[in-house]
């Protein structure tokens, strides 16, 4: 039966009746596509993907691994407790001891905005050339002005093992980079000649701790530095005022803070 050959009077009630089908059709649609979802979604949670682990036995320089840093190039740097492992998705190219570091415990890896590679280790900050000559051992940044390009030239933020054992590194929107140490935060400048260190005092008041081992350090919209420790958490404001915030008076669940992350609503 087609629309025409219905009875004029019964037309307007079938159009109505087609609109009314139409209108639970439309709704139904959501509704079973909704239904298929809610099945299938078991499924698809209970699926397996495909792992591989990677270790020595695949030329990693380690199985303990610090932290995982992807450059520009879309390579992959893996800070081992034996140095430096680069991974172009196929193999490991490995920098440590035989290529100049002085302590092959890598904790982290820092890629500056102009191209730059900085090494931070138990013993030492090193400016890392990946085309630089390999050689046994580090040399420091006045020994390079005279020397041949080496791969690494070390630096030493303070005077002993506790500020010199580099944990963190951090360039901020100003391109001022930063260094976390087992004895707190350190400013590093080096626009003109070899690299110095600034140390920086965040402690607010006599009864303070001081921040000691850093962590972890990111910078939020506000230009306003966040700094781990394990003390608690430490901000560190633009115009140089710093606040502490630990268990005791602010709540922190536990004063050991292991890394910061502020995510799209500038929550920390």
């Amino acid at each position: 039966m087609t629309y025409d050959s219905v009875h004029p009077h019964d037309q307007k009630g079938l159009v109505r009746y087609l609109r009314v089908t139409s209108r639970i059709k439309s709704k139904c649609i959501p509704l079973i596509v909704a239904l298929v979802t809610l099945f299938l979604s078991p499924l698809a949670h209970g699926e397996r993907l495909p792992l591989k682990s990677y270790t020595v036995a695949d030329g990693l320089a380690h199985n303990s691994v610090n932290k995982i840093v992807r450059d520009s190039r879309g390579f992959l740097w893996f800070c081992t407790f034996e140095g430096l492992s680069r991974f172009d998705g196929y193999s490991f190219t490995t920098y440590g001891v035989a290529q100049g570091l002085r302590n092959p415990i890598v904790n982290d890896l820092l890629e500056t905005r102009e191209g730059q590679y900085w090494v931070a280790t138990g013993e030492g900050l090193y400016r890392f050339d990946p085309l630089g000559i390999a050689q046994r051992s580090s040399i420091s940044d006045v020994q390079a002005s005279s020397a041949v390009k080496p791969m690494f030239t070390v630096s030493y933020p303070g005077e002993d093992s506790s500020s010199n054992s580099v944990l963190t590194l951090f360039e901020d929107s100003k391109g001022v980079i930063w260094c976390g140490t087992e004895k707190g935060l350190y400013r590093l400048e080096h626009q003109n000649g070899p690299p110095t260190f600034r140390y920086v005092d965040i402690g607010i008041d006599d009864e303070d701790k001081s921040p000691g081992l850093i962590n972890a350090i990111i910078e939020d919209r506000h230009g306003a530095l966040w700094i781990g420790s394990a003390t608690g958490v430490y901000q560190l404001l633009p115009d140089g005022r710093a606040q502490h915030y630990n268990h005791e008076r602010n709540g922190l669940p536990f004063d050991y803070v292991h890394s910061l992350l502020e995510d799209r609503d500038g929550r920390l």
